[in-house]
């Protein structure tokens, strides 16, 4: 599930950006 992985690292993005 590589998806979940890049909706992670776009809510991470998302929060410190």
């Amino acid at each position: 599930m590589r998806v979940l992985w890049v909706l992670g690292l776009c809510c991470v993005l998302l929060t410190f950006g």
